[in-house]
């Protein structure tokens, strides 16, 4: 009885970036989401752009998508009054 080793020139699905669609992102040689390597914070959402994910809050919520988005006027108000007196 004889067995044959089938060896496979296994090459990565990819190299860069580039070798991924544009929603993608190449990690450890093979072509994933690229949200599914960003975390965001509390009501927000990750939304891939240039084989990058970018959290984003949630409609009418406001603050750092990274952290946590909040909702309500009162707290874009202090936002934008933070922004100015830097």
């Amino acid at each position: 009885m004889f067995f044959y080793l089938l060896l496979v020139d296994a090459k990565p699905q990819c190299e860069s970036d580039y070798d991924c669609s544009f929603d993608q992102s190449c990690s450890q040689g093979n072509c994933v989401p690229a949200c599914s390597l960003v975390s965001c914070g509390l009501n927000a959402i990750c939304q891939p752009n240039n084989h990058r994910g970018s959290c984003e809050c949630i409609p009418d919520h406001f603050g750092n998508p990274s952290i946590a988005c909040n909702k309500g006027m009162f707290y874009r108000q202090f936002c934008n009054l933070l922004y100015f007196l830097k």
